[in-house]
């Protein structure tokens, strides 16, 4: 029997698209991801990486997409940390 991965929640499509929207700039701007996540940037890139790591759902972005939005989460933590 074959288990079914759940699909991306609304909240998770919600964070894809920001990032998609402001990786070329950065990854958008603390305040906005805490108005809009409730989350500090460290947990919203963190939880975004995970997502973008570990599930496959993901998939659907383009490879370049993907290894933009990916290097954005990567450079934010390092810096942020």
């Amino acid at each position: 029997m074959q288990t079914l991965r759940p699909a991306i929640d609304s909240e998770q499509n919600r964070m894809l698209d920001f990032a998609r929207l402001w990786a070329p700039h950065g990854g958008g701007p603390s305040e906005d991801i805490m108005v809009r996540f409730g989350l500090t940037s460290t947990e919203f890139f963190t939880r975004l990486q995970s997502l973008l790591e570990h599930d496959e759902q993901t998939e659907l972005l383009t490879p370049g997409t993907r290894a933009l939005v990916l290097a954005c989460c990567r450079r934010r933590l390092w810096v942020e940390a």
